[in-house]
């Protein structure tokens, strides 16, 4: 089992990962309908599970990410929001029908959405932030105009 991903002259095979999730329940909790013990032994095993496949789903996320090379290194930098704007000019960014840019959701630590959270951007590196999504804006229309559209009869 598993999946393999190619991209370019890259390859990666990805295993299938075993995960498993136990509630224990008393007898006694089952039989006298114990709803408050049932219920937090049920959500503990959901809990459980669901962090299992947080993990597995961010390591293959990771696996081709790396593939693809999608990946921006930071260089042991820390995080600010002129890295932030390096970031996005890196990427390709989509727009909705109303040409809003639909931004990447950023997934990191608790430590580091506080450093994020309580990041002030300067007048200047958010008018630099406007320009990257402002070209972005206009690529993506480009593009746009400019796809092969088929038509089936």
């Amino acid at each position: 089992g598993g999946t393999r991903y190619t991209h370019a002259d890259n390859e990666h095979l990805s295993t299938l990962n075993k995960i498993s999730s136990e509630a224990i329940i008393k007898y006694d909790d089952a039989l006298e309908y114990n709803i408050q013990q049932v219920s937090e032994k049920l959500y503990e095993m959901s809990n459980s599970h669901i962090l299992q496949l947080q993990a597995m789903t961010f390591e293959k996320v990771k696996d081709i990410t790396e593939l693809t090379g999608n990946v921006f290194d930071a260089k042991g930098k820390e995080f600010d929001f002129d890295l932030l704007n390096e970031q996005l000019n890196s990427i390709e960014i989509l727009f909705d029908k109303k040409g809003e840019p639909i931004l990447p959701t950023l997934y990191c630590s608790k430590d580091l959405f506080e450093k994020i959270k309580n990041i002030k951007p300067t007048q200047e590196q958010l008018e630099k932030q406007k320009r990257i999504i402002e070209k972005k804006r206009e690529i993506y229309l480009a593009r746009k105009l400019n796809r092969n559209l088929s038509i089936i009869d």
